[in-house]
């Protein structure tokens, strides 16, 4: 009985033994290396876990500086500085120490220094994003978030700006054609000026939000926002808040707000407040509109304005308030400030301590201390309390 024991001891050591030099070939026969290839993986067809520089790869990629890369679908952990990548589509989560670059970064996309591509989309957070083309998703850098074309989502930086090429040197002295001169040349997209540049969602900015298009959505920056075309939405900027076309929603500035073309809805200014262009040339105003409308309906204000001391505006369709001086061209609403220079009255009230009008027609009057209507007879044209036409009585 003894013997029968030990002989099937024997036996069993022997399968443990048999069974495990088969687990050990088969693990080295999964790292064995594709000849001419310089990474190891644990799987098959591309698809496992892969330590070296697989250009295609499924599962979970570790390497120390990618170069040639072309796709990874699932997690790629780079630990080296990264080359140029012209190709690389990272889909699923990419983690870099030193940056991430590629063509299309799509997923969660984190490095403490950079994350830059031609598209990048989903949860991007590093010491700056940068895309050449369009950034959309969520996107948090403590310098800044930048995109050539395109910015849709919820974004957080110091300096935010879509279509970023284009407004150089109007962000706190970083130039934004240097932040992409490398992705410039690593892409084959051909860029025009007009195919993008515009912001949507939430952006919020530390310093400056731009866009050389439009910008709609909810913006904040406690220095400014400009863009170069239309503004939509609620806009809260600390100095300024300016749109080169319209500007409609809901807009505030502890400084100016402006706008080239037209202003609606309810805008705050602290400072001042201006819609139309003035004093520019023929070809300059091109730039903002060269047919949809014609130029004397420039500069209207339709809706509900306040300004801390100064306002200048083309056409008044609604309420205009100042603490200190209204120069309009017409009024078709509501003026109140301390002093008002009109060209026209129509349909209109202007109250001031100091009303100046050069015409009223219809039913517009003035009320105020003093008011002087200059197309009145010369004993009529400064008038208390009440300033009225009487241009029909005139000699």
């Amino acid at each position: 009985m003894k013997h029968s024991k030990l002989r099937e001891a024997i036996r069993n050591c022997f399968r443990l033994r048999e069974a495990g030099i088969a687990s050990a070939l088969i693990i080295v026969g999964c790292y064995v290396p594709e000849q001419g290839s310089s990474y190891l993986e644990i799987g098959a067809a591309r698809t496992g876990i892969c330590v070296g520089n697989a250009e295609t790869w499924n599962g979970l990629r570790v390497n120390y500086r990618d170069t040639g890369l072309k796709s990874v679908r699932g997690v790629n952990v780079q630990l080296g500085p990264p080359r140029r990548a012209d190709e690389t589509q990272i889909a699923g989560i990419g983690i870099s120490l030193l940056g991430n670059k590629g063509d299309t970064l799509f997923g969660l996309i984190v490095s403490p220094m950079a994350n830059e591509a031609a598209d990048l989309a989903g949860l991007y957070i590093g010491g700056y994003n940068g895309a050449l083309h369009s950034m959309s998703g969520i996107g948090f850098a403590p310098t800044c978030c930048l995109s050539n074309y395109q910015m849709c989502g919820f974004h957080f930086g110091l300096i935010t700006a879509g279509g970023a090429p284009l407004i150089t040197g109007a962000i706190i002295g970083v130039s934004a054609n240097g932040l992409f001169d490398e992705l410039y040349s690593s892409t084959q997209r051909t860029v025009e000026a007009n195919d993008g540049g515009s912001q949507y969602g939430v952006v919020m900015s530390a310093l400056f939000s731009g866009a050389f298009r439009d910008s709609r959505g909810l913006t904040m920056s406690l220095g400014g926002i400009g863009v170069g075309q239309d503004m939509v939405g609620i806009n809260v900027g600390g100095l300024f808040a300016g749109a080169g076309r319209d500007l409609s929603g809901v807009t505030a500035a502890l400084g100016s707000v402006g706008a080239g073309r037209e202003i609606s809805g309810f805008a705050l200014s602290g400072i001042c407040l201006s819609s139309g262009l003035y004093g520019v040339s023929e070809a300059d105003a091109n730039t903002v509109d060269s047919n949809a409308r014609h130029r004397d309906e420039w500069g209207a204000l339709t809706g509900v304005a306040v300004v801390g001391v100064a306002a200048r505006v083309r056409h008044v369709r609604g309420v205009l308030a100042s603490l200190g001086y209204i120069r309009a061209d017409s009024l078709a609403g509501l003026s109140v400030s301390t002093y008002s220079h009109i060209e026209s009255i129509s349909n209109g009230i202007s109250i001031a301590a100091v009303n100046r009008v050069v015409r009223i027609e219809g039913r517009g009057m003035m009320l105020g201390i003093l008011n002087n209507v200059e197309s009145n007879p010369w004993w009529a044209r400064w008038m208390p309390l009440v300033g009225f036409s009487l241009a029909s009585s005139g000699p």
